[in-house]
């Protein structure tokens, strides 16, 4: 059974504790391990980069390929190959969006777990289907100057 991961993002500035995001890329769980052990004042600043980053190459190259489309002259080759990325553009946006779902499921389920019990903060969450570690970021209480 593979095992996932996902990652909660918690701000300790209100109580209750407040979820502020969710990952489930190993990427980012990676960019933020990182950002927090060099002691970086906002550890989500480099996830939200490479997102914006990721978004934008993605955004040029549909671009790229909506106007080679729309060239008259296509050879056929490139205009079928054009369209299978185009295929496989939507079915990965598909599949995105279910996953989104279901890491939402989880998230707040994860949540729940972690407000009733805060030193829960690495845990796994298993049925005879899936298997997904959950891990919590806690940033803490910025104390007043």
């Amino acid at each position: 059974m593979k095992t996932s991961n996902i990652a909660l993002i918690v701000s300790l500035q209100q109580d209750p504790p407040v979820l502020i995001d969710t990952l489930t890329s190993d990427v980012e769980i990676n960019f933020l391990e990182a950002s927090l052990q060099k002691g970086e004042p906002d550890p989500l600043a480099e996830i939200y980069r490479y997102r914006s980053h990721v978004e934008k190459q993605e955004s040029e190259f549909g671009d790229y390929v909506e106007e080679l489309l729309s060239k008259p002259f296509l050879e056929v080759l490139m205009q079928r190959q054009a369209v299978q990325w185009l295929r496989s553009k939507i079915k990965m946006e598909q599949f995105q969006k279910q996953e989104q779902f279901a890491a939402k499921l989880i998230s707040d389920y994860a949540y729940k777990l972690f407000t009733t019990e805060p030193a829960r903060n690495d845990f796994f969450i298993e049925s005879t289907h899936f298997r997904v570690r959950v891990r919590i970021f806690t940033l803490p209480k910025v104390r007043a100057a």
